[in-house]
């Protein structure tokens, strides 16, 4: 090969063997402009390397790439579409499922250690390099069509969708749990408001996500720190009263969230702090046999 396509935020790892060149030459790596749709950027050499000796580094360049274990997509327990659109308004017209970045708000739910199918489809004449934090991914098909290039087919956490294509993933979470984010890799788009939260759950699988939780949990809220709002979640194994109640430091009661009969399973609610002084608070849940408190600062 003697070039190769990069989208924003995505990464290749290249082998050259430089032993044919003869001494006294150079080579340059070299960034081409952008000819497709929204041509653009400046062909410059960005690196160059100059063969001054024919010195051996004791290197030896392997016949064979280490293997890959790919997955299997007769495996997979759910599947996900994640439609691109851009709307005709100048703030919030790069979407994601018809939405626009907001920081508390947890957008989707993965459970952990589970292998997903996901699909970008790029409903927009623009390309969309899609960024997923906290994991490694690979390309199942372009189109409907597993017949992917050869720089495809290693493990990816940005994968360019082209123009109106879908671009089938293989997605499985089981590294860390907690809050990560979604988002197409061009910086207009991103800041316009292209990206989600998705939230990895250990406690949820395939065979218990729809079920109420064993035990009464208190999570902590995001973001933490705060800036003028936060999101307060938390889980429940039986319906029954709850009261959710925000305190200072000196104990005095700011605000009761929450006062009423819930459903056993999760619940979240937004606390809107806009006209708290800064510093520390407590929250705490309680119902009849069980008490948590967790601290925040603003």
């Amino acid at each position: 090969m003697n070039s190769a396509y990069l989208s924003p935020g995505e990464r290749h790892d290249i082998l050259f063997d430089f032993f044919p060149n003869t001494i006294g030459n150079s080579i340059s790596l070299q960034s081409q402009s952008f000819s497709g749709i929204g041509s653009q950027g400046t062909q410059m050499d960005l690196l160059r390397f100059d063969n001054i000796g024919n010195l051996s580094s004791g290197g030896i360049v392997p016949q064979n790439l280490p293997p890959i274990n790919y997955y299997d997509i007769i495996d997979i327990n759910g599947t996900r579409d994640f439609t691109l659109t851009q709307e005709m308004m100048e703030i919030g017209m790069h979407r994601i499922n018809g939405l626009t970045y907001k920081m508390n708000r947890i957008d989707e739910t993965i459970p952990y250690n589970q292998l997903e199918e996901w699909k970008f489809i790029n409903s927009t004449n623009n390309f969309h390099p899609m960024h997923v934090h906290g994991v490694l991914l690979q390309v199942h098909s372009r189109n409907g069509n597993p017949n992917i290039p050869p720089n495809d087919k290693g493990w990816k956490d940005t994968v360019l969708v082209n123009p109106n294509e879908t671009v089938q993933m293989l997605v499985k979470f089981n590294d860390d749990s907690g809050i990560y984010l979604l988002h197409c890799h061009y910086l207009e788009h991103e800041d316009d408001g292209m990206m989600l939260n998705i939230l990895i759950d250990a406690s949820t699988n395939v065979e218990n996500e729809n079920s109420p939780p064993d035990t009464f949990e208190l999570n902590q809220n995001y973001p933490n720190p705060l800036n003028q709002s936060t999101v307060i979640s938390w889980k429940q194994p039986v319906s029954g009263f709850v009261s959710l109640k925000i305190f200072n430091t000196e104990g005095k009661e700011i605000v009761e969230l929450v006062k009423a009969n819930m459903k056993a399973g999760t619940h979240s609610i937004n606390f809107d702090a806009l006209n708290l002084s800064s510093g520390m608070y407590i929250y705490k849940l309680q119902n009849s046999n069980f008490v948590e408190t967790k601290k925040m600062i603003l």
